[in-house]
């Protein structure tokens, strides 16, 4: 899991592959028994964003973020089923914003050939 130090705070990466960190950047090395997709998606509820501090370039200070405290199931299955559901709702809404955007092109093309007058309504 990686997320920006320095510029665009707040996003929140998950990666199972192997990765060079950049200095802009802070990671998860040690999820202390945790599921690593759960703590990504705590992560993103925590919206990190909140912790930016710096006035011209915004700058996430992981200290900062140590300090917090979030209250999360102890049972490691139950992270893992409550991660297995919100991987599947990202799926999901990935899938409709592929039909969403295929249908808007569609209905671009069909403007186009409408409002052109190339195909006429009777």
């Amino acid at each position: 899991m990686v997320t920006g130090r320095s510029g665009t705070i707040g996003s929140v990466f998950f990666t199972e592959k192997d990765f060079w960190p950049h200095n802009t950047t802070l990671w998860v090395k040690d999820f202390r028994e945790n599921d690593p997709k759960y703590v990504y998606f705590l992560l993103q509820y925590l919206d990190l964003s909140h912790f930016a501090s710096g006035s011209g370039v915004p700058t996430l200070n992981r200290n900062d973020v140590h300090n917090g405290e979030a209250t999360l199931p102890t049972d490691p299955q139950e992270q893992s089923a409550i991660a297995a559901v919100l991987t599947d709702m990202d799926k999901e809404i990935a899938a409709l914003e592929d039909k969403l955007a295929k249908v808007r092109a569609v209905k671009q093309g069909m403007m186009q050939v409408l409002l052109t007058g190339e195909v006429r309504l009777v």
